[in-house]
């Protein structure tokens, strides 16, 4: 511890200032002060040149940087500070155009607790060597021409003039905008405004930001405007109710900014039933506009004016001319995905060059459309093509004339008696086709082709063929909205497997089947017997037929035509002998009826022959019922019934009197180990109305599908059944609603029709004018509306729609008493089973040069789903390529260097989660 002893403190109050009421101590900033900079003068052209600077009173690392003439300023980079000297590196030329030489404030900042200061630096240039400008004429009133000024030595900064090459007196009206950031050291660029310039030879004097210039002796001719001038119009007329036509108009002395506008006299004011839009001055002989006219513009001869800022204009004539007009419309209605149908417009006012539309999804061949207009009152159109999902029904049909002039047909504008419209109907969609299979060498064969078709067609329009191989001819006999029918002849040479069939309708309307028909090496040509009793038991049976191998198992199939409910398929094995078949069959209580027979090769399952209806099955006996049990059932409920009898078989149909109040749902065979049928189970719903104590007579028949093929056989037993008074645990069925099946496979798009029934079960009657729901549970389980429909006279009911996504179909019963059971199905809203509708997929092709581009779109959409492009060859698909769909269902394929050639390609889709697996029509395409 230090003695005490008194101490003193000195405080230079020059350097600290202590403050009483705040109780701090500040310290006043040191000032730095800077030497001259080492070198003192730099080259305007150095990318990497040190600076040096002695500096004193510096706190911590400075920074560097400098400012001239013009406001241009750098900072030096790799700024570093040894004892009190400062080095910093510049870089003038930053862009390839040197800075603007000058004199240069070099200012040093500190980085905390110094003020900066500054010093001078001078930055040199050369002075700059002008040799050329482009362009070298200017005329006079020209405004912002963008010129190029070559020579050296140019740096940022530079200024330009022109002076008389003559009297070396600068033209204070030619003003030069530089673009800097566009220059170099060997190219000033920038724009000249020559508003009042005087006309003649000028020297290009380029002067540097340190004085220095130089000048390009008798480089630029100052000439005088050109007159303005309007040589010709790209459309001399415009007709009434044109939109935005294209104008362009040619001349000289065009200056930015000129207006153009149509009037009706010189000194007139501009129209304003014709007026002008979209003004642009692309160069002094060019100006593009676009026209629009009034549908009720006064027609005749007008003028387009062209003026410039400076008020010089030019004139030239326009006319305005009436609009087109249609009288009638001659065209037969074409179907969906039709190619090549015709139209011929009556009319007025069409000129050559006119454009037609008849609306979305109806467009003309690229190779073989065309509009041919003769004359002013007549427009044929050639090649009109109706796309696959083109909307069906009427529509109008526009002309448009190279001037604009347009018009769109109606029922108001056509006299009455013309037709005024384009129809386009529904086209064609087959389901299936009957025979699957033809025998090689076979000859006026009935063919049965079922689908959807237009109504209103003759046979004579209709084609059927399978474009892979002509050998295979079809006759069409007739045509209604369900099936085609006629005759189809194979011969010896025709490719044995699948083929697709192609089906034009008298519409034009086109669809392909893949591989809807196929031709088997042999054909069934005979039965022997050509019919047995439905108890026949075990009984010989030979099939004869054409190109049968000897020694080779065949398997025989017999199928009820029409199917009934609870008939299966009949199958037996055999082998040929030549062209015979023997084997024996088992007929036991079968439905009685017509039956197809198919024979198949059981070593290739490909190799198939088959006949329609060829086989009968006879009733053996009078059918007969013997008993029902139980015999008392309940209202208000539904009660299983079995039937006993003599020669019950499967399918057979039970009902009850009109009126009963009991309706019955499908019968079940139950048969012994033979297959004899001992009895029949059906379950009977009975409403709640029906009066207990009540006795129904019970009805049996053999004729199920109503048909005149099938030998009709009935059996009745009287007061079968007695009513009971309904269970006090059931409740009430006052109405039963029924629904027909819907065709289990569909394509997106095609119309379908379900229909059924609306019954009051305590009278049996049909209820009218009642409200049906149809709805949709998808592959998640969520319901989904359709579409409503009132019953007509009998209850009977019907939906047409086209289904977009597969599901089950239901049909609801609005009203009261609600509907609580569905007969035949065993739900509570009766259900048309499980519907697969495939995906829509169109296709189209462009050629360019040696390259094919293949498009089209799926629908419904399938964003991100892929889709693959097969080429057809020798009756089968082979994979080319996949893509992609996307977000709006598209795809593209383009291959390359594709050799001349015919080829037939499709496109195909998978089965996504809401729609079934579809393909697009096979496309035939001529590589040339």
């Amino acid at each position: 511890m230090l003695p005490s002893a008194r101490r003193f403190v000195t405080i230079a109050t020059s350097a600290l200032v202590v403050s009483a009421a705040a109780a701090t101590i500040s310290a006043t900033p040191a000032a730095a002060t800077l030497s001259a900079p080492s070198p003192s003068s730099v080259a305007n052209t150095a990318t990497a040149q040190q600076v040096s600077v002695t500096a004193s009173g510096l706190v911590l690392l400075p920074a560097m940087s400098i400012s001239g003439p013009g406001g241009a300023s750098f900072n030096a980079t790799g700024v570093s500070a040894s004892g009190s000297t400062v080095t910093g590196t510049f870089n003038l030329d930053p862009n390839g155009l040197p800075a603007p030489p000058g004199s240069y404030t070099l200012t040093v900042t500190c980085a905390s607790g110094c003020s900066g200061d500054t010093t001078t630096l001078a930055v040199t240039g050369v002075a700059p060597h002008p040799t050329s400008i482009t362009p070298s004429t200017i005329a006079t009133d020209q405004g912002a021409l963008a010129v190029t000024i070559a020579g050296t030595g140019f740096a940022d900064g530079d200024s330009v003039t022109l002076r008389n090459s003559s009297t070396t007196v600068t033209d204070p009206n030619v003003v030069f905008t530089p673009d800097f950031a566009h220059s170099s050291a060997t190219a000033l660029k920038g724009t000249l405004n020559t508003s009042g310039a005087t006309v003649q030879t000028d020297d290009v004097v380029v002067t540097a930001t340190n004085a220095l210039s130089g000048s390009c002796a008798h480089c630029a001719s100052v000439v005088p405007a050109p007159d303005v001038i309007i040589d010709s119009l790209s459309a001399p007329a415009v007709g009434e109710g044109a939109q935005n036509l294209p104008e362009t108009i040619f001349g000289g002395g065009f200056q930015p900014g000129a207006t153009v506008v149509v009037k009706t006299t010189l000194g007139g004011a501009a129209s304003t039933d014709v007026t002008v839009s979209g003004v642009s001055v692309a160069s002094s002989g060019v100006i593009n506009a676009h026209l629009s006219a009034t549908p009720t513009a006064t027609t005749g001869s007008r003028f387009l004016v062209v003026t410039n800022p400076d008020g010089s204009s030019a004139s030239s004539a326009i006319t305005i001319d009436a609009a087109p007009k249609i009288t009638k419309v001659t065209a037969s209605p074409r179907g969906q995905n039709s190619v090549n149908g015709t139209a011929t417009l009556d009319g007025t006012g069409f000129q050559p060059g006119a454009t037609v539309s008849f609306g979305s999804g109806v467009t003309l061949d690229p190779a073989n459309g065309a509009v041919n207009v003769p004359n002013a009152t007549t427009a044929q159109v050639l090649g009109i093509d109706v796309a696959s999902d083109a909307a069906t029904g009427q529509r109008p049909v526009t002309i448009i004339n190279p001037d604009g002039g347009s018009t769109t047909s109606s029922s108001a504008s056509v006299p009455s008696g013309n037709q005024w419209f384009f129809t386009v109907v529904l086209g064609p969609a087959v389901t299936s086709f009957s025979p699957k299979s033809l025998g090689l060498n076979t000859a006026s064969v009935p063919f049965d082709l079922a689908g959807s078709f237009a109504p209103n067609q003759s046979a004579g329009g209709v084609s059927v063929t399978t474009p892979d191989d002509n050998n295979i001819v079809f006759s069409v006999a007739s045509i209604n909205t369900t099936d085609i029918k006629g005759t189809v002849s194979v011969g010896p040479s025709t490719r044995v497997g699948a083929h697709d069939l192609k089906l034009v309708d008298s519409f034009g309307g086109t669809t392909t089947c893949a591989s809807c028909v196929s031709v088997s090496p042999f054909a069934i040509t005979g039965v022997s017997p050509a019919s047995m009793t439905n108890v026949a038991g075990q009984q010989a049976l030979q099939v004869t037929g054409s190109s049968l191998t000897t020694g080779h198992a065949y398997t025989l199939t017999m199928t009820r035509n029409p199917a009934v409910p609870g008939q299966g398929v009949v199958t037996t094995d055999g082998t040929a002998t030549g062209n015979t078949w023997s084997s024996t069959v088992n007929i036991v209580d079968d439905a009685p009826g017509k039956y197809d027979l198919k024979l198949t090769d059981d070593s290739n399952s490909a190799s198939f022959g088959s006949c329609s209806a060829c086989f009968s099955i006879l009733p053996s006996g009078a059918l007969s019922v013997a008993a029902v049990s139980p015999t008392h059932i309940p209202a208000a409920a539904i009660t299983t019934v079995t039937i006993t009898g003599q020669h019950l078989f499967r399918g057979a149909k039970v009902s009850f009197p009109a009126g009963s109040g009991l309706i019955p749902g499908k019968t079940t065979p139950h048969a012994d180990a033979s297959g004899a049928v001992l009895s029949l189970s059906v379950p009977v719903a009975v409403d709640a109305n029906t009066p207990p104590g009540s006795t129904v007579n019970l009805t049996l028949t053999n004729a199920p599908a109503g048909t005149t093929a099938d030998p009709a056989q009935t059996s009745t037993l009287p007061k079968a059944l007695t009513i009971d008074p309904a269970a006090a645990s059931k409740g009430t069925h006052g109405t039963m609603l029924l629904l027909h099946r819907t065709p289990s496979h569909l394509t997106f798009g095609h119309l379908v029709t379900l229909t059924g029934e609306l019954v009051d079960a305590s009278s049996g009657k049909g209820l009218n004018n009642k409200s049906i729901k149809l709805s949709y549970v998808d592959h998640r389980g969520i319901n989904h509306f359709v579409a409503t429909t009132t019953t007509s006279g009998g209850g009977f009911y019907n939906f047409s729609f086209e289904p977009r996504y597969s599901g089950r179909y239901h049909a609801h019963f609005l009203g009261q008493p609600a509907t609580k059971t569905a007969i035949g199905y065993g739900r509570s809203a009766a259900t048309a089973g499980s519907t697969s509708v495939a995906s829509k997929v169109s296709i189209h092709f462009r050629q360019h040069g040696s390259r094919l581009v293949i498009s089209g779109h799926v629908a419904p959409g399938a964003s991100g789903h892929k889709v693959t492009l097969y080429r057809r060859l020798h009756g089968r698909r082979v994979r080319v390529s996949t893509a992609r769909l996307s977000s709006s269902s598209r795809y593209r394929f383009s291959i390359n260097n594709v050799a001349p050639g015919t080829y037939h390609l499709l496109v195909a889709i998978g089965a996504t989660s809401r729609n079934a697996a579809g393909a697009s029509r096979t496309l035939k395409v001529v590589k040339t």
